[in-house]
This record gives structure tokens, C-alpha cells and sequence, in this order.
């Protein structure tokens, strides 16, 4: 979660496994500046990621522990979060119900999302995953994006993943696998993407830039129902070792 950890209190960490005040949490120092780990579990009184994310200040930790979250997240408005799996992906899961969409941030934030299974998630657009913060940086590693919905009811791009439109958005993707969404996988418009190293296959779309810089690096794009990979007014595309094995449709 790029966070220094300088000091560890280790009183702050016994009192917090031994669940005093029903809160498990640790203190970590970083340059003089207090953070705190939230420790997220079903069977304690943070039992939910919501609550985690809603009691930190910037640069606070949830760390997330085994199993499956029914919840659809909202990001508080608190810059710095890391949110982070205990156990990998195949063991956390935050499951959006087929409800409405799994996280959205519309705030203008830092946020990461590291280690999860991400599904069921339901919107117009970025059913999974929807970023639409002024000014916000967004990092998304080591998750499993899979079974997310469009809502064809209502018109819009159908993509698991969006940035939002014409705002000063970066998201970096790294390690995921995004596979049998329905719609595109990853779209984004005006805004900045760096996907590298992901495995994107079997959606109905790759990987939509529009007025957009991207720079794509190693990542296996595939079987998808549709194009692989779109670009329409693009201020730049740079692609290095780009595996396409469906066909891909690119327009400069």
C-alpha cells in the first residue's frame, strides 16, 4: 500500500487483537504523521468494509479479513486509503448483490484497492468500479473483477470499469484478471490509464480509450466477444508487449 511504516506500538496492537472498545485496530508513525490499520473481520463490531472505510482520516489503512462482503461501497471523502485484502482474492470477496455498483469514488481522492474479488456488480456504467472524482488517483492491483452487470435499461457504455469523463483521473491497474463481464472491460475518457501485466479475457470488450493517454504494457487481452482494444481521439497511446489474441479494433 506504498505506506512507510517507521513505528510500530506494539501495546496498541495487543489491546487491539485482545478487542478492547470492540475496535480492532493498530497505530503506525510515518514521518511524525499518525496512521491506523483497521482491522475489518465478520465476527468483530467492524464487520463491515464500509465501516472500515468510513472511520479512517487520510492515509489510514482496512485491512480485510476472509470472506465474503454482501455491500456496495461508497469512499468516503478521506484521501490516502489503502484497502487490502489479508489473504489474496480468492478468499475475499466483496460481492455488490446485483444490487447497484460493487465501489464507487466520486470524491477526489487517492484510493487503492489491492487483493479482492470484485462481482455482482450492477450499474449503468462501471458496474464494478466507477471513479468519478475531480481530481483523484486511483490504483487497482491483484483483484479478480469477474460477473458484473450492466443495467441495459439505461442508456450509457456498459463497462465493469470506468474513469470517469473529462476530469484530471489517473488509475493504475496492475496484476488483475477481468473476465466474463458483461460489456467492456475497462473504458476511460479523458483521463490518464496505466494497465500493466493483467490478464483481460472474456468479456464483451477489451480495453476503450477515448480522449485519453494510456500507456499499455504487457497484458494478455482475449476471447473477447467483441473488439479487443479501441482508441478514438486518443492523446496517446503507448503499447509495449501487448498480447492480443482476439482480434483487436484500434483507430487512431
Amino acid at each position: 500500500c506504498h505506506i512507510r511504516r517507521n513505528k510500530l506500538y506494539p501495546v496498541i496492537l495487543i489491546l487491539g487483537i485482545l478487542g478492547c472498545d470492540n475496535l480492532i485496530s493498530f497505530i503506525i508513525e510515518d514521518k511524525g504523521v499518525i496512521h491506523k490499520n483497521w482491522y475489518v473481520h465478520p465476527d468483530s463490531d467492524l464487520a463491515t468494509i464500509q465501516a472500515g472505510l468510513d472511520s479512517c482520516h487520510d492515509g489510514d489503512t482496512v485491512t480485510v479479513a476472509v470472506g465474503t462482503y454482501h455491500e456496495n461501497i461508497i469512499w468516503p471523502n478521506t484521501s490516502g486509503i489503502c484497502l487490502r485484502s489479508e489473504s489474496g482474492p480468492v478468499e475475499t470477496v466483496i460481492d455488490g448483490g446485483k444490487r447497484d455498483r460493487v465501489v464507487l469514488i466520486d470524491q477526489s481522492v487517492e484510493a487503492v484497492i489491492d487483493g479482492f474479488t470484485i462481482r455482482n456488480g450492477y450499474g449503468r456504467d462501471g458496474s464494478a468500479i466507477y471513479c468519478c472524482g475531480d481530481v483523484m488517483k486511483t490504483t487497482i492491483t491483484r483483484n479478480i473483477i469477474r460477473e458484473n452487470y450492466p443495467d441495459t435499461t439505461l442508456p450509457g457504455r456498459t463497462c465493469p470499469i470506468i474513469v470517469s469523463e473529462y476530469g484530471q483521473n489517473l488509475m493504475d491497474m496492475t496484476e488483475n484478471e477481468i473476465c466474463y463481464n458483461q460489456g467492456l472491460a475497462i473504458c476511460v475518457n479523458g483521463t490518464g490509464l496505466t494497465l500493466i501485466s493483467n490478464r483481460i479475457h472474456r468479456n464483451q470488450g477489451g480495453v476503450y480509450c477515448e480522449w485519453s493517454t494510456a500507456v499499455i504494457a504487457g497484458n494478455t487481452i482475449a476471447d473477447h466477444t467483441g473488439g479487443g482494444m479501441v482508441g478514438f481521439h486518443v492523446g496517446g497511446i503507448e503499447c509495449l508487449e501487448l498480447f492480443l489474441i482476439s482480434l483487436p479494433c484500434l483507430h487512431h
